[in-house]
């Protein structure tokens, strides 16, 4: 392992050699839900008759539900028109939310508008005299504060959330830095649906590791398709926000490019790229052991804010990946979990990454009953996954020290 370890850290990810993999026998969570990813807000496509913004209506007001923690618009530039034009976004009091002109479309066709915290945006066109542009909504994004009906899902004492928002007084604060790099995923399965929605972790210098299952895709029978998770059409319609918090702040990246999966250690390596803001990433520490104690993780159960669940037991740590490939690759933990929180990072008291949260409770096909177990990746496994099936020309900037064995 040392010299797998040294090799992933020198090395660079550059090829796509993802497999064909098998349909695993999954076994059927506890508590009624059918996959530990969270369907949650809204991404709607605006109907034809108010979708147009133009010097035919350069007024447009959308509103949203009032419950709408943030709203947004994916915005299309059909024809350029001249060079001195303006679309503003205000809110309902005329305040300016957003404005944008030729310039910001000059190397993009289209736009993700920033996320604000209203249920109603104004859109006003200004052409200056000139020819007016016509642009396009084509996406509405209504993001709740949370989801509703979440049942219990894998919780040791149920109806008991064991974890705490990340930002509580009593949790410290070098614990609180351990989330800087942790991802709230939204995975827009079907264009036009409500997206799913996962964690993850990203690494620099622009990468995201989260799980393999939370990038799916269905035929017309609404059937899982393993062979086609994380294809272009589902990386191209994930977002992931590393503030989706308590501030106002958002840090939101997109899926440029899927650089490695596995079905069996249930993981996806995507290249990411910012929307906005600094696109700076943080170094993380990487431990690629099995021996530490206990485990935090910090995660988004059921779409939720960002919250630690701490000093978690591990009662079995050599159990087989997911398919059965890997003997060892599973461990089994006590930190709650919900839909949601899938792809979640684990740490060690050090605040190392262990391990990648994985699967809930499930019901045990011999005996019938609830495992009571939620699982998770040991790291160790997954970079040596990724060193096997990629070339070395590109890799997460992992400085000396970071990756441990």
């Amino acid at each position: 392992m040392p010299g797998a370890v040294s090799r992933f850290r020198s090395a660079v990810l550059s090829a796509l050699l993802t497999a064909a993999l098998a349909v695993p026998a999954h076994a059927v969570p506890c508590g009624g839900n059918s996959a530990e990813r969270t369907v949650f807000g809204k991404w709607q496509t605006v109907p034809t008759s108010v979708r147009d913004i133009s010097a035919a209506r350069p007024h447009l007001e959308r509103s949203a539900p009032t419950r709408t923690r943030y709203f947004r618009v994916l915005m299309k530039l059909q024809e350029p028109g001249g060079d001195r034009w303006q679309l503003v976004i205000r809110d309902v009091n005329q305040h300016v939310l957003e404005v944008f002109g030729p310039e910001d479309f000059a190397n993009r066709e289209v736009i993700l508008s920033g996320r604000h915290a209203t249920n109603i945006l104004v859109f006003d066109l200004n052409s200056g005299g000139g020819e007016a542009p016509l642009i396009r909504l084509r996406q509405e994004i209504l993001m709740p504060d949370a989801v509703d009906g979440i049942s219990y899902y894998s919780r040791q004492v149920e109806g008991i959330d064991n974890w705490k928002a990340l930002f509580d007084p009593t949790v410290p604060f070098m614990r609180r830095h351990w989330g800087d790099n942790v991802a709230f995923v939204m995975v827009g399965i079907h264009e036009g649906s409500a997206p799913a929605t996962c964690s993850g972790i990203v690494l620099p210098p622009h990468y995201l590791l989260t799980n393999w299952h939370c990038g799916p895709a269905f035929n017309g029978q609404n059937e899982e398709i393993p062979g086609a998770f994380w294809s272009p059409p589902i990386c191209e319609r994930t977002q992931l926000d590393l503030s989706w918090d308590d501030d106002t702040i958002s840090r939101e990246f997109g899926c440029e490019r899927v650089l490695a999966t596995s079905q069996d250690l249930d993981y996806a390596l995507l290249r990411i790229r910012p929307l906005e803001g600094s696109a700076s990433i943080g170094p993380v520490s990487i431990a690629a052991s099995t021996d530490t104690p206990t485990l935090a993780m910090v995660h988004h159960p059921a779409a939720a804010k960002k919250v630690i669940s701490g000093d978690c037991a591990i009662p079995d740590r050599a159990l087989p990946s997911w398919l059965g490939k890997v003997e060892g690759a599973t461990l089994t933990h006590q930190c709650d979990s919900e839909g949601g929180s899938s792809g979640a990072p684990m740490f060690d008291r050090k605040g190392k990454l262990v391990a990648l949260h994985h699967l809930g409770f499930e019901i045990d096909p011999l005996t019938g009953q609830c495992d009571r177990k939620n699982k998770a990746i040991w790291m160790k496994f997954i970079l040596e996954d990724i060193e096997r099936k990629l070339s070395t020309t590109e890799a997460p900037n992992l400085q000396q020290g970071d990756v441990d064995n």
